[in-house]
């Protein structure tokens, strides 16, 4: 998108001030959410329930959700060094590829993929990433069970709300747990999780600040019964591309159009702005 951009690749956008929407009616009619979460951390940080829930954990936790989010869902959290509860953060969602989960994204994203550059963390000083993992399913449509996300209420065969949800109820077990900035949220994703970051854009994204899918497809998942209308909120958006990416060589017309088509839907719900510090 024709959008200035700031540090490494997240563009500025509104601030949502306002009280946060859930998902749709359907989700504000779901049970009231336990406050008593049950939480697992991982292996250096073995401790029972209720000493983990009056503690800052991060690494691998697997943190216990209403039925429509999955049940048990887990996650890889990375807090930045020095980190205290005094002092506000930014938080990044970093949604994984195909057959991938959360602690993977973070070697390849978070700490860098090569050795002589450095990862998101290190160039995003006080933020919190987290890294969540999806589910394995049966996807009947493509004929196999793959490492991957529901793309929300439109597209089959990877129709479905599960993961919204995760993230949503995710989202508020992190505010309710760490010292985040509401303002400062932010999500980024490569493969089938640019997909999830596009989706969570669109059908949450009144809780992100801005979005910044990596190779994503098509914008398949906004097909059916979907419209602008079906989205929240602002977010920034920012989708891009490696022109020479072989992987979409032979479903595009021409090179970019993958891309091309993410801008355009794009522009539809953002609004072109300076960028500003995030």
């Amino acid at each position: 998108m024709k959008l200035k951009l700031s540090l490494l690749f997240f563009i500025a956008a509104s601030c949502q001030s306002d009280p946060v929407d859930i998902i749709s009616e359907e989700i504000n009619a779901q049970e009231t959410k336990d406050d008593s979460n049950e939480v697992k951390g991982n292996a250096d940080e073995q401790k029972n329930s209720s000493e983990t829930n009056n503690e800052i954990i991060s690494g691998q936790i697997s943190l216990k959700l209403s039925q429509k989010a999955g049940n048990e869902r887990s996650f890889y959290l990375s807090l930045p060094k020095n980190y205290t509860q005094n002092e506000r953060h930014k938080l990044v969602l970093v949604f994984a590829g195909t057959d991938s989960k959360g602690f993977e994204m973070k070697e390849y994203i978070g700490d860098g993929w090569s050795s002589g550059l450095d990862g998101i963390e290190a160039q995003m000083p006080k933020t919190i990433f987290v890294y969540p993992d999806p589910k394995w399913r049966y996807f009947s449509g493509w004929n196999g069970t793959y490492g991957g996300w529901l793309l929300g209420p439109n597209e089959h065969p990877a129709k479905g709300m599960e993961d919204l949800y995760f993230v949503d109820e995710l989202i508020d077990w992190l505010i309710e747990k760490y010292n985040i900035d509401q303002d400062r949220i932010f999500a980024t994703g490569h493969s089938w999780g640019g997909d999830m970051t596009c989706v969570v854009g669109c059908f949450l994204g009144n809780r992100f600040r801005a979005i910044a899918p990596v190779a994503a497809n098509k914008p398949y998942w906004f097909n059916s019964n979907s419209a602008t209308s079906d989205c929240k909120g602002s977010p920034a958006v920012w989708t891009f591309y490696g022109l020479d990416d072989d992987y979409f060589a032979d479903r595009q017309s021409e090179k970019g159009q993958f891309g091309k088509e993410q801008n355009d839907f794009g522009f539809q719900k953002t609004i072109v702005i300076p960028a500003m510090k995030l």
